[in-house]
């Protein structure tokens, strides 16, 4: 859940406020920051969050269990969010998968935050048919180049992944900047829910499609990032 003082905004929405557990720690700093970073491309969307159940110390600071990433993935996913992004793991349970697969058939987009552990680690889902079906975001560098700590392959979408402005602090006023594919994720989800919004009758995989098959390299030896822009005039094959 995110910190106790952002619960009033009129853009958040709180599943089971009543039980809930404000985010503290570093949590707290986190999910300040990927609202930051959420914000600088979509203003008024609405957020909703669900609370860890049975927090301990561990998932304060973001440890999260198998169980918890799933009980938390289907509160959310139960919803119905036009997006739904994920950047914390364990996120290889064969579980989650089947949920991907069913909100996919839904109308839901998934987005992954594709880790940082290093182009040697596979993303999750390796070999799994859902990983077509989900938005992988992998990190650029400033240089539109990919950023080393990045995980990679040929299903990911590129997006910014360093020293991306941030409000964070106990008011969330203090600037800063943070870097990670969680980053890169929250801001390929912002363009992946403006697309939704502008074509609500798109399946889940078209809306993926507008970001993933408009990006392009901003250098000529870069890999091809999200451009807002360019993913609103997309039109699937069957429109053009």
């Amino acid at each position: 859940m995110p910190p106790r003082d952002l619960w009033s905004d009129p853009r958040i929405d709180l599943l089971g406020e009543d039980d809930a557990l404000a985010a503290g720690g570093f949590m707290e700093e986190y999910l300040r920051t990927l609202i930051s970073t959420l914000r600088l491309v979509t203003a008024n969307a609405r957020l909703t969050f669900a609370p860890i159940r049975n927090p301990t110390p561990a998932s304060q600071r973001g440890a999260l269990t198998e169980v918890q990433v799933l009980e938390n993935l289907r509160a959310l996913g139960a919803a119905a969010p036009d997006v739904l992004l994920v950047t914390l793991g364990p996120l290889r349970e064969p579980e989650q998968g089947a949920l991907y697969e069913s909100l996919a058939e839904r109308g839901v987009v998934v987005v992954i935050a594709a880790g940082n552990e290093g182009p040697g680690t596979p993303l999750p889902f390796a070999g799994d048919p859902i990983r077509r079906r989900i938005l992988y975001a992998a990190s650029a560098d400033a240089n539109g180049r990919p950023a080393a700590f990045s995980q990679r392959d040929r299903d990911c979408v590129w997006a910014p992944g360093t020293s991306i402005p941030v409000l964070g602090g106990a008011d969330s006023s203090a600037i800063g900047v943070r870097s990670g594919t969680a980053y890169s994720a929250a801001l390929a989800a912002a363009v992946a829910g403006l697309v939704k919004a502008a074509h609500t009758d798109w399946s889940a995989q078209t809306v993926i499609a507008a970001p993933r098959d408009t990006a392009r390299p901003v250098v000529a030896d870069g890999v091809p990032v999200v451009n807002l822009a360019a993913a609103l005039r997309f039109r699937p094959p069957e429109d053009r």
